[in-house]
């Protein structure tokens, strides 16, 4: 009863009136201050050659994996930081893909300029949507850096712990702001995951989709210098010039026939043709030329918009708010059981385990079809990790290092690969002792 009322009574507060018209997270980007011309030169280059840009961070993570050991006193600090940098790199330069391209969106509907945020014009000092995408930014951030700051605090420092209490006293805070205030739970250790490029590459320029991109002109076989943009529609008439069909995005969506997709392949095919109107007449189709290449941009730009939505909340049952906010205490539990009793005692294992095991078993009540397929994939995730707490202390000290040092030895003996698998072990221990915390990701 207590719960139902909780529920309750955060659903009152929630209001979200405030922030429901900023699923997107590059609508409330698109509002924010004009670059400086510097930086704007950085977007254009970003907008212009996403390909090369993605090859970059590419190779700048894969150095993070090339630093010689013994190179430098803190070889384990400077890769962390390089593969950190690399990935905050990354997520900057999706924010400047999502801003620019929402940005042109707006522009092309004519809201340029404008709030597409309901009460963003109010005196408040944040609303409700910055707020939520300013958490979850938050959370993405601390993920990508945390491991680095982490090592940096252990070896110059010497307060690895304080750096830890911290970030997790901010995750913590965030996580639940973002669970009471806006509903959202069964969130993904990176909340913002990095955007797919090649969903919003024009095939005609290979560059960002935008308001005056060529539109494919070359791979959709319209003559070379044609412009129209990919964010409207071919006809700035409101039926088709060809068969006089409405050719309006929600009349797109809601009258299009589900497409077919192949239990085998999963190729998506085009929808069956439809009967004429009389018994025995020929089979026409069921759009024209000009209406099908609309109506497939459309369809283009409802997926690339889905790709740059926020979480989006759901009903908040009892069983969801005891489930997540379960999970959201699990690290803060651990840390002050660590405290109590020691490093090397099982009882800080042993409640992190607990308090996890008792989230994912509540939130498993849901059932599947409450699920979203964000969610359903964070439930996969969370069930896998639960196998981690063998590679845990004291778990993997005591157990897991012993049998993975003995099934090593029966194989080096075997193989005569010494060096080799020597590597692997230390590299083991290595990410157990970076990586492998009670309540890390």
């Amino acid at each position: 009863r207590t719960c139902v009322d909780l529920v309750g009574t955060l659903q009152r507060w929630r209001r979200p009136e405030e922030w429901s018209g900023c699923v997107e997270l590059g609508t409330t980007m698109a509002q924010s201050t004009n670059p400086t011309p510097l930086m704007q030169r950085y977007e254009d280059a970003v907008m212009e050659a996403p390909e090369v840009v993605s090859q970059v961070e590419s190779i700048v993570k894969g150095m993070s994996f090339c630093v010689p050991e013994g190179w430098v006193s803190c070889t384990d600090e400077v890769s962390e930081g390089i593969y950190a940098v690399a990935k905050l790199v990354t997520f900057f330069n999706d924010w400047v893909i999502r801003r620019r391209f929402r940005a042109a969106e707006l522009e092309s509907e004519g809201k340029a300029g404008k709030s597409a945020c309901k009460g963003s014009g109010s005196d408040q000092w944040m609303s409700g949507a910055e707020l939520y995408a300013s958490l979850l930014s938050l959370l993405t951030v601390i993920e990508h850096s945390s491991v680095f700051l982490e090592l940096v605090g252990h070896t110059f420092f010497n307060s690895r712990w304080l750096f830890i209490v911290a970030f997790e006293a901010t995750r913590a805070a965030a996580r639940s702001v973002l669970l009471a205030r806006f509903g959202v739970s069964m969130l993904g250790a990176q909340p913002i995951s990095d955007l797919d490029r090649t969903s919003l590459l024009c095939q005609g320029c290979k560059r960002i989709r935008t308001a005056t991109c060529c539109t494919d002109a070359h791979a959709q076989g319209q003559p070379e210098g044609s412009e129209s943009s990919f964010l409207q529609p071919t006809s700035a008439a409101d039926d088709c010039p060809a068969c006089g069909q409405p050719l309006t995005a929600q009349g797109v969506f809601e009258k299009a026939p589900a497409l077919s997709v192949g239990k085998r392949t999963g190729r998506v095919l085009r929808p069956p043709s439809k009967p004429g109107p009389a018994a025995g007449a020929a089979v026409e189709a069921d759009d024209c030329a000009e209406c099908r290449q609309w109506k497939t941009r459309h369809r283009q730009l409802l997926t690339i918009r889905r790709s740059l939505e926020l979480p989006k909340p759901a009903s908040l049952t009892p069983d969801r708010l005891i489930g997540e906010a379960a999970y959201i205490a699990r690290p803060l539990l651990f840390l002050a059981a660590r405290s109590r009793w020691g490093s090397k005692s099982w009882l800080p294992w042993l409640v992190a385990l607990l308090s996890e095991s008792f989230s994912f078993v509540t939130l498993k009540r849901e059932g599947s079809a409450n699920l979203s397929d964000a969610e359903t994939a964070e439930m996969k995730r969370r069930s896998t990790m639960l196998l981690a707490y063998a590679v845990r202390s004291p778990m993997f000290e005591r157990f897991s290092e012993p049998v993975l040092a003995g099934m090593l030895g029966a194989i080096k003996s075997g193989t005569g690969f010494t060096t080799a698998f020597d590597a692997m072990e230390n590299y083991a221990r290595f990410c157990q002792r970076t990586y492998s915390y009670a309540w890390a990701s």
